[in-house]
């Protein structure tokens, strides 16, 4: 029993670095960039926190800059800007135009 415990110790020791670590980052331009920005700055522009939602990929995570609690998941996401949202388009002004 102790040398199966042992072994189950090393293996979860061990198992981060078994983990598959081949991803990676995709090359983007900065045209593209820019189009990224005005197709999120544009869903917020709806005012439908579900569009702005769709710019997330499942697993992202979304660290707001008027919240310090980091959102893990869609629902999370959506609650956001459900919450934020009207706050955002109340001071429209000061959103940022559309990028050049």
């Amino acid at each position: 029993m102790k040398v199966a415990l042992a072994a189950l110790m090393v293996l979860s020791a061990v198992a981060p670095a078994l983990a598959d670590t081949s991803m990676t980052c995709k090359a983007t331009s900065e045209a593209e960039i820019k189009g990224l920005f005005d197709r999120w700055n544009n869903s917020l522009k709806t005012g439908n926190s579900d569009e702005v939602v769709k710019n997330y990929a499942p697993d992202a995570i979304l660290l707001a800059t008027v919240s310090n609690k980091p959102r893990l998941t869609q629902d999370e996401r959506r609650d956001y800007f459900v919450h934020k949202v009207a706050d955002l388009l109340a001071h429209s002004s000061a959103m940022p135009e559309k990028a050049d």
